[in-house]
């Protein structure tokens, strides 16, 4: 018996204020096909008031975005045992060694830089993914 179509598609939450970059991310998902839910969250405010909700079972986090950056949602998702097991990717354009290594420190996972070419981005996203053993991908006929 094939549970796969009954159960609920593992939640992925963008949190980026730049609609073009939540677009394109959005478009890669789909492209690489993978299994997921995808909401996105315009700032760190957002997301805050979102992980009081739910807890997503990915989270991309953006450095940039106003209300509260990622700096500050990264320092309040590890203060909080609720989201212990919350993975978190940093997803930014910045390309400070400074902020890598915070963000490290902090507790996020990974660090992935906005990559310049949509296919950059399928390659890296997929990669990232594929580490999650809870992520699928649609089976190619």
């Amino acid at each position: 018996m094939d549970l796969t179509n009954t159960l609920p598609l593992p939640i992925v939450v963008l949190a980026d204020d730049d609609d073009e970059d939540c677009m394109i991310f959005a478009d890669a998902i789909a492209a690489i096909e993978a299994n997921v839910e995808l909401n996105t969250v315009k700032n760190g405010e957002i997301l805050m008031q979102l992980l009081k909700k739910y807890v997503p079972d990915l989270l991309f986090l953006d450095i940039q975005m106003p209300y509260q950056d990622g700096r500050q949602c990264i320092k309040a998702i590890r203060a909080n045992r609720e989201y212990d097991a919350l993975p978190v990717i940093v997803y930014t354009g910045m390309r400070n060694p400074d902020s890598v290594n915070f963000f490290f420190r902090e507790g996020a996972n990974f660090f992935l830089e906005k990559p310049e070419t949509m296919g950059k981005l399928k390659i890296a996203l997929y990669q990232i993914l594929s580490r999650f053993s809870f992520i699928t991908f649609k089976q190619k006929d």
